[in-house]
Order: structure tokens, then sequence, then C-alpha cells
């Protein structure tokens, strides 16, 4: 059944006629990353969802830029992102959160100061009268 004839010359290049058709070898019906040994595939984790009324709230802290410290707004948003199966809508608040600030101005000074020693006169005279430590 293998038998050569030698006597046709041969330029290296199939001619045509008999040849077999070529094979697609990008689309064997598997997953891409599930050929090959198990340790050399490509595992797609499935991420937790969150609740829509948590992602609320880590927008809410994350948008808060004067309230909270900038490293707990930095691990909240890297955990959400990293850790959970967010929507887009969900990734571009978080995004829009991280670079808006909606704290608004502080108070100046003199203001703080006042309430201060406003609240402190306050506790004082709760404890003068219930006889209760503040």
């Amino acid at each position: 059944d293998n038998v050569v004839n030698n006597n046709q010359q041969s330029s290296g290049f199939p001619s045509g006629e008999g040849a077999p058709e070529p094979v697609d070898f990008g689309s064997t019906g598997r997953m891409p990353g599930s050929a090959g040994p198990p340790a050399a595939r490509v595992l797609v984790k499935q991420k937790p969802q969150i609740q829509p009324v948590l992602v609320d709230a880590a927008v809410a802290v994350i948008h808060s830029h004067n309230t909270f410290p900038e490293g707990i707004r930095e691990r909240i948003y890297g955990l959400l992102l990293e850790e959970y199966g967010l929507t887009e809508e969900q990734t571009q608040r978080l995004a829009i959160a991280a670079t808006q600030n909606l704290d608004g101005k502080r108070l100046c000074e003199s203001t703080l100061l006042h309430i201060g020693h406003r609240e402190k006169t306050r506790l004082k005279q709760y404890a003068a009268d219930t006889f209760k430590d503040t």
C-alpha cells in the first residue's frame, strides 16, 4: 500500500491532486485552555456575586475621600474587583467613586473647636445630672 513512485519529479509542493484537505486545529470544540496536562490547563474561576446593597455601601465609602482613609478605600476597591464577579455597571460606579469625592468641604477650624467645646459641656452636664460617667 505504501508504494512510492520515484520516477516522478516533485517540487516539494503538493500538486493539488489527491492532496488531503487542510485541518483547522483552532476549532476542536473544546474550551480554550482545556488541552494539555491538568497542571497546565487554564482554570476559569467562578467569582461569587455580591449583593447590590453591599456594592452601594462600598461605593459610598469609596466616594467619601475625606471621611475614610485612602488605604481603606483602596483596599475595598481592590477586593471587590479581584474577589467578586461585578457587573460592568458596578465596576464603572466603583471606578468613578475612586476618582470623585462627594464629602464636600470641611468645616473651618474655629467651627470644629466650637462644636467640640459644646459637646464636652453637654457631656459634663449629663454626667452631673445623672451621676454617670460619660
